[in-house]
């Protein structure tokens, strides 16, 4: 934290820099938003960081009767040199003019974040733990320790403060220590509030610690929604209108599919990425249309043949095992001229975003209603869109009973997130 005076004239600008990150430069600046301890940190930063541009402005004017004197820097005489231990006297005894008239020693939240930056800028500014620690023992900063104890209800602040702190960096290249605080990424803020027990109060930060991955995905495609519902409500006939519909459909596509992280167990009666109706009711000839797109198409490279599947109903039980179905109205065999209909039930285990499927499959031929019972394994990959299927469709196998199956999935998703002009 300091000032840099820009010249103009007779007067000069002040700008104010930052020492300690905050919560709120996170997810584009909207982090804090998540939870009430974040936003607190914030506010009792900024509060720190408005008393210590007092102190450099105390302690770079005209000496204040009873405070030490400060350091000016030798290459530029107009700043303080923080490196000098006489100057981080005087700055600790100017924080604590502005402390007291604040009455901020009286504040228990106040006065944990106060005392956290402070000692740890102290570090960083003298580039030295133990000059730090030597310098905190003395009158000039010795008053940092008569604050408000802290409180059981503060715990979560506490691990704010700590989480935000906790990743350092050398100052200089010259620096024995990593003594400076280092910007932290979202995943590592998540992780460092975790390992320090932080307790959230909004449903949004409890969701984002316990399933970090679900929660950013349902965020992400929370602004997706937004940013289509607005592309295709407003009037605009650009040139880019089109192509920035696809973009974001390629997002949708990619957050609507398959991941684990949702509750459990739970029935997915449709599993396409088709939205519901309070997203579609600018374009509901759109959604109407792309429902009568199958969800499936598997081409059984083997035999030469063709299946369709519209709706095929999902039960998710856990994280990494569902239990899906196979459900083609239509399923023709382009070598034996056979059309059938096929039900199947696939349980189904995932892995690294790969998903392992097995179980038995029972086509009803149309010509004469006979029945065959068979079985299929298969293995799907992109979120279940691309899926390599094997198997028999009736035993005892045999060459033509065998198929090799090649199936893409959610197409009516991509015809409506993909197709602007689909249902105009």
């Amino acid at each position: 934290m300091g000032a840099r005076a820009i010249a103009g004239g007779e007067r000069a600008l002040v700008v104010s820099t930052r020492f300690a990150p905050i919560v709120g430069s996170q997810l584009a600046n909207f982090g804090a938003f998540l939870d009430v301890p974040l936003r607190e940190f914030d506010y009792y930063a900024g509060v720190y960081d408005a008393s210590h541009a007092f102190a450099v402005f105390l302690c770079g004017g005209s000496v204040v009767p009873g405070m030490t004197s400060s350091v000016r820097r030798s290459d530029q005489p107009d700043e303080l040199d923080l490196a000098a231990p006489e100057t981080q006297r005087c700055l600790g005894e100017a924080i604590h003019v502005v402390a007291v008239s604040l009455d901020l020693q009286r504040s228990p939240r106040a006065t944990l974040v106060l005392r956290a930056l402070a000692r740890v800028e102290l570090a960083a500014s003298l580039d030295s733990s133990a000059a730090a620690e030597e310098l905190l023992r003395e009158p000039a900063w010795r008053w940092l320790e008569d604050g408000a104890p802290p409180r059981t209800e503060d715990a979560s602040l506490g691990a704010v403060a700590g989480a935000l702190l906790s990743a350092r960096a050398a100052c200089s290249e010259h620096s024995r220590e990593a003594l400076c605080v280092r910007d932290l990424t979202f995943p590592e803020l998540i992780q460092a509030l975790q390992e320090r027990g932080y307790r959230p109060v909004e449903h949004n930060m409890q969701a984002a610690l316990t399933e970090p991955a679900a929660w950013g995905r349902r965020t992400v495609r929370k602004a997706l929604d937004r940013s289509v519902d607005g592309e295709r409500a407003g009037s605009d006939d650009s040139a880019l209108k089109g192509p920035i519909q696809r973009v974001l459909g390629f997002g949708e596509l990619w957050t609507r599919g398959f991941a684990p992280g949702a509750a459990y167990p739970h029935l997915d009666l449709d599993p396409s990425s088709i939205p519901g109706e309070s997203l579609a009711r600018h374009d509901p000839g759109r959604r109407l249309l792309a429902h009568l797109i199958p969800y499936r198409i598997g081409l059984d490279v083997h035999e030469a043949g063709i299946s369709l599947s519209w709706v095929e109903p999902a039960l998710r039980l856990s994280p990494q095992l569902s239990l899906l179905s196979e459900v083609s109205p239509i399923d023709y065999e382009s070598s034996q001229g056979r059309i059938s209909s096929t039900v199947g039930l696939l349980p189904t285990l995932h892995v690294l975003g790969t998903s392992f499927s097995a179980g038995p499959r029972l086509s009803v031929y149309w010509a004469d209603g006979s029945l065959a019972a068979g079985a299929e394994v298969r293995v799907g990959f992109l979120q279940d869109r691309l899926a390599l299927g094997l198997g028999a469709r009736d035993f005892p196998l045999h060459n033509r009973n065998f198929f090799i199956l090649v199936s893409l999935a959610d197409l009516n998703g991509a015809a409506y997130w993909l197709l602007p002009g689909l249902g105009r």
